[in-house]
């Protein structure tokens, strides 16, 4: 919807990304609490940087292998990570709280 109301280049192609990169920890997160796997709750800025970086190694390098429609852009992997990291700050100020 965004990209409709604001033609800037950012909306058109990274805005998603970063969307993306928050939800991919944030649901990876409920789906751990949900299935009670604790052990592997991502909260360490390390953790959430690596596995957004993996993320997006495979979404930008293997994706495009078996779909035709995929393009690789190395700058996705930037705003997936950078994604993540928004989602480590919004988690650590919710912690405090």
């Amino acid at each position: 919807m965004l990209k409709m109301v604001y033609d800037h280049f950012f909306f058109h192609w990274y805005f998603n990304d970063i969307f993306a990169g928050m939800m991919i920890l944030a649901l990876s997160n409920l789906f751990i609490l949900i299935g009670k796997q604790f052990r592997l709750y991502m909260f360490t800025f390390k953790v959430m940087m690596l596995v957004t970086f993996m993320v997006g190694l495979f979404w930008e390098y293997i994706t495009p292998l078996y779909l035709r429609s995929s393009v690789t852009d190395p700058i996705d992997i930037i705003a997936y990570m950078f994604g993540g990291g928004l989602y480590w700050l919004t988690m650590k100020y919710v912690m405090k709280k």
